[in-house]
């Protein structure tokens, strides 16, 4: 039944993806790569393969045969000259020329032709090969706007140098070739979208581009409009994605050999799903191969974004932090969300309080104190006032009024003398029923309370009581961020920052109660109590970890993609479009509800098989920890009344020996 339900909540998402994304463009412009071979294409981008599809003729009526271009003919530098600047539009940069080689076009008559706007900046390799490798760094160079390659010699693409790994070329790129089928199927355009070739045949300048399906389509400048692939369009393309296992962003629910052959319905999966129906590109998901998100070492990126910078996969998925030195490496989509870390701790119970007289503050009992004798003594003054008391002693007085005082205040009845004296006692009263109140509901709610319990909020509170901090190795992104920090509260937690499996030490944090904390993102702190409580079968729960107020490191979590890849406009459009309706937002909620459904489904099995472990009491039962003030209390009464007891022996020992020394004392008469 559930997964009818995700199935059925699967569909209803992607069916309003496609809506909001509005309907399919067909051919128009969208993200990039060569295709090479036949049927389906590769994987976009530079780790698409090197070998030249095959050549055939395309249906349609603008498709014609492939062969080498016959005759030179008359000079055709008008023609190219407005051929270029229709396929290129003229952008904001100046124009890159690469000159290879004479051929029927001549350079400098073309060049005074183009009248680019911004400027042309020319490499001319002369009448022969360019020098080993120019081709490839030219067209990869870092220098963005478009290019122009003029390979009019046969020997113009022998060692031209590969496609670097990862990288792609900035801007659009056309070349000028005596023969379009043999240099469009060159390695050096495997990071070119949509490479753009100019051919002469029979005299007459056509386009030639390879088209979704891998074959060479062809016609005339002026036809090429109706059927020329953009450099960013993704049609009949294959993207492969990287993952990593990281809810709620992307979850594999079939996966074989490090393939996923179903992703279960979340954030990015179903994103992506939408996108490849929108834009017409199939998606395949392999697992990183090392299990990282993606840092340097020894000058060699891994993890997630190495397979990327590797131009392995196009795209990588599962939660990874769009950080500054991520961004020198690979290009990142529009962010999909934004996340802290957090520091994660077991609470440490904390002793029950059973100080009694700190229920009320210093200054209340202070105040009670002499409301007590202020009272006691009015009363006193309107007694000995009264005729009942002119012949009663003023000490005895002061005590019956003292003691009716003090009984009102314990709740007790009172009697007091006419005229003044019962209105003052029904004020005093009333002020005994608040301040007993007041005392007598802290006193039941500190009683009734469960156990108190601290855990640490913020670095200072690490350092203050000796925790050990602890990260993920694979978390590059951490290292960078804690390598940074200054001061002395860093620099104390430095000495105690250990790198361990996060899973581990979230086992070992929960199971004792060493003095561990662990640093972890958001989703990553929900995953790591999730999967703690299935495993656990229950017997781990939310309340045994806490989540300090302090958080750090605010990032973006954003798809990593190859550096300067066309394609990732096309998602960062759809992206644009989507995000304001808060549905992506809604996909991150929900995969983090389905997993705590089903982690709370452990729980309550256990509970039903073992009930006695989760049912709360609903009295709290007092111990000796809770009454001990009270036992302390009636200690000190009797040690009191032993005093007194003895100082009353004491005093009646002494008055009969006074006694029996003046009755035997002689009387004299006189």
């Amino acid at each position: 039944m559930a997964d009818l339900r995700w199935s059925a909540v699967r569909q209803l998402l992607l069916l309003l993806l496609v809506l909001l994304l509005g309907p399919a463009s067909g051919t128009g412009s969208a993200p990039v790569g060569p295709a090479s071979g036949t049927g389906s294409a590769p994987p976009v981008g530079p780790s698409a393969g090197t070998g030249s599809a095959p050549v055939g003729p395309c249906a349609g009526t603008d498709a014609a045969p492939v062969g080498p271009s016959a005759g030179t003919g008359a000079p055709l530098v008008g023609p190219v000259a407005a051929a270029v600047l229709q396929l290129l539009r003229p952008a904001r940069q100046p124009l890159r020329v690469l000159s290879c080689g004479a051929g029927p076009v001549l350079p400098d008559r073309l060049l005074a032709a183009l009248r680019w706007p911004h400027g042309l900046l020319v490499t001319d390799c002369g009448p022969g090969p360019c020098p080993a490798g120019l081709p490839a760094r030219w067209l990869y160079s870092e220098e963005p706007g478009p290019r122009l390659l003029l390979l009019q010699a046969a020997g113009c693409l022998d060692d031209t140098g590969r496609a670097p790994a990862g990288i792609w070329s900035r801007g659009q790129a056309l070349h000028l070739s005596p023969d379009c089928g043999r240099s469009l199927g060159h390695p050096l355009w495997a990071g070119v979208g949509r490479p753009v070739c100019l051919e002469t045949i029979r005299g007459e300048l056509e386009v030639v581009q390879r088209g979704a399906d891998g074959l060479l389509r062809r016609s005339s400048v002026g036809a090429s409009r109706h059927w020329l692939l953009a450099e960013d369009d993704l049609t009949n393309l294959t993207l492969t994605v990287v993952y990593e296992n990281y809810s709620p962003f992307f979850e594999c629910a079939q996966e074989v050999d490090g393939r996923c052959l179903r992703p279960a319905p979340l954030a990015a999966a179903v994103l992506l799903e939408a996108m490849s129906r929108q834009l017409g590109f199939h998606l395949r998901f392999y697992r990183s191969p090392d299990g990282n998100w993606g840092h340097p070492e020894n000058g060699t990126w891994v993890g997630m974004v190495g397979e990327v910078v590797a131009g392995r996969a196009e795209l990588a998925v599962g939660g990874i932090f769009m950080t500054p030195l991520r961004k020198t490496a690979a290009d990142f989509c529009r962010p999909l969300t934004l996340t802290y870390l957090e520091i994660i701790s077991r609470p440490v119970p904390l002793p029950v309080r059973s100080d009694f007289a700190g229920l009320l503050s210093p200054p209340v009992w202070a105040l009670i104190g002499v409301s007590l004798l202020a009272v006691t003594a009015v009363l006193l003054a309107v007694r000995l006032r009264s005729a009942a008391g002119r012949g009663a002693g003023r000490l005895q007085l002061g005590y019956r009024q003292l003691e009716a005082c003090y009984r009102l205040l314990v709740a007790q009845e009172a009697r007091a003398a006419r005229s003044a004296g019962p209105l003052l006692l029904a004020v005093w009263l009333l002020s005994s029923i608040v301040h007993r109140t007041a005392y007598t509901s802290n006193m039941i709610s500190t009683l009734s309370a469960p156990p108190g319990a601290w855990a640490p909020e913020s670095f200072a509170d690490l350092v203050r009581h000796g925790y050990r901090l602890v990260t993920h190795p694979g978390y590059g992104a951490y290292q960078a961020w804690m390598d940074v920090q200054n001061g002395s509260v860093a620099t104390a937690l430095k000495r105690r920052w250990v790198q361990q499996d996060h899973v581990e030490a979230f086992a070992h944090l929960v199971g004792t109660w060493e003095r561990v904390a662990l640093l972890e993102e958001t989703p990553s702190v929900m995953n790591l109590i999730f999967d703690a409580m299935l495993a656990s079968d229950g017997a781990v729960t939310e309340d045994l970890v806490h989540r300090g107020r302090e958080r750090h490191m605010p990032s973006f979590v954003a798809w990593p993609a190859q550096k300067h890849a066309p394609y990732v406009r096309r998602l960062d459009e759809l992206l644009r479009r989507v995000q304001p309706t808060g549905l992506v937002l809604r996909l991150l909620q929900q995969g983090e509800a389905a997993r705590r459904e089903r982690a709370e489904r452990a729980v309550r099995r256990r509970c039903r098989r073992l009930p006695d472990t989760c049912r709360r009491r609903a009295v709290v039962v007092l111990g000796l920890e809770h009454l001990s003030a009270g036992f302390r209390l009636l200690g000190y009464g009797l040690l009191a009344a032993v005093g007194c007891l003895l100082l009353e022996l004491l005093a009646a020992a002494n008055t009969r020996r006074r006694c029996r020394g003046a009755r035997a004392a002689p009387t004299y008469p006189f």
